[in-house]
């Protein structure tokens, strides 16, 4: 691997969900993790690549760990998209849990840095979450973000359903939708009535790019939930869609 937990700079049992930067001008690569740990949750780790090969973990990791998640509405974070604003200002938009009242909701926060390690969390609040009775009322989650027309875009997987095993959360019977904003800090849900019309079962951890005016989007999938679990219909598989603008 290029990465594994004995060399993340940090005590976890496992790292998972990367989301990568490369800074142009100073010819680095800068890596986002999440990272477990055991009766801690889910933490922030960074490390940085001079060839996307060989890398080495931040010394400051966790950049967002249980400190950081002490004074916030959420209690774990995983790492979402991270783009870089014309004044050279970072901006991660990380996916979190939040308990609502008996109930755990997946919502989307904020943060900004000007060196990848060291992190604002401004306050700690969610910026994207969905509304009762929508079909995104229980999740909004694995954002990726894009610039485009002096507008924001983030798009997500969103669900009424959160389901668990034990203490594991995870998303079911997710579809995806999206969001606009001129600041980066407040959003508008651009598909509050019903998600985008992909027609696939359960889509997840969208990436989108837009280019001559058609944005492309990959996103996760898995095979309809009629065929039997396990095996290799119950695997995720990669796919690929565009959207005329």
């Amino acid at each position: 691997p290029l990465l594994d937990k004995t060399d993340a700079g940090m005590q976890c049992d496992k790292i998972y969900n990367p989301t990568v930067w490369f800074d142009e001008d100073a010819g680095i690569y800068h890596m986002w993790f999440a990272a477990d740990v055991t009766n801690l949750g889910t933490q922030i780790g960074h490390a940085t690549s001079a060839d996307g090969l060989d890398w080495v973990a931040d010394p400051h990791n966790p950049v967002i760990g249980v400190d950081e998640m002490a004074g916030t509405d959420f209690s774990a974070f995983t790492p979402g998209d991270v783009i870089v604003d014309a004044g050279g200002v970072m901006h991660m938009f990380y996916g979190g849990l939040l308990q609502v009242g008996q109930q755990i909701q997946y919502a989307v926060g904020h943060a900004t840095s000007t060196d990848g390690s060291r992190w604002d969390l401004h306050g700690g609040e969610p910026i994207l979450q969905g509304a009762p009775g929508q079909w995104d009322s229980m999740v909004v989650a694995f954002p990726d973000v894009f610039f485009h027309d002096a507008t924001y875009y983030l798009f997500y997987a969103g669900s009424s359903t959160v389901a668990n095993q034990g203490s594991f959360y995870y998303v079911d019977n997710a579809q995806l939708g999206y969001a606009t904003s001129a600041d980066a800090i407040h959003w508008e849900r651009q598909t509050p009535d019903e998600p985008l019309p992909l027609g696939y079962v359960n889509p997840g951890y969208p990436r989108v790019y837009f280019v001559n005016d058609r944005l492309h989007i990959w996103f996760t999938d898995r095979w309809p939930a009629a065929l039997p679990a396990g095996g290799e219909q119950d695997r995720a598989w990669l796919n690929y869609g565009i959207i005329d603008w």
